[in-house]
């Protein structure tokens, strides 16, 4: 029987660098990226073509995303990471207008009372 690899096992076990997996973000074109309090997730706003999105994810996965929401601009998108910091990261940002996972859309002001799914 051949001994285990611990060379190997550590890399595989080893949390990412925080502070190197947000220097990566930025890389990717993401502003204002944070790590989450008290988990290993990240929050970071990003452009896409025609608008600008809140994406969160897993530290160190650097092939995908756990949530995201999309707003109008950057501005909102800003906007809506900080009013989102200040309630501590609990239940999902506010002001988006598109959420791409549930098929949620609200008005450009993201208005929970103009909501409706897309099919």
């Amino acid at each position: 029987m051949n001994a285990p690899n611990l060379a190997v096992a550590a890399n595989v076990i080893k949390p990412p660098d925080r502070a190197a997996f947000l220097d990566w973000l930025l890389s990717q074109g993401y502003e204002r990226a944070i790590v989450l309090p008290d988990s290993e997730m990240w929050a970071a706003i990003k452009p896409l073509l025609f608008h600008w999105t809140l994406n969160t994810g897993v530290i160190g996965d650097k092939v995908g995303y756990e949530g995201r929401w999309c707003f109008a601009d950057r501005e909102r998108a800003r906007a809506a990471m900080l009013e989102w910091a200040s309630r501590g990261f609990e239940d999902e940002p506010r002001g988006w207008r598109r959420h791409p996972e549930t098929g949620r859309r609200r008005n450009d002001g993201g208005d929970p009372a103009s909501e409706w799914i897309a099919l």
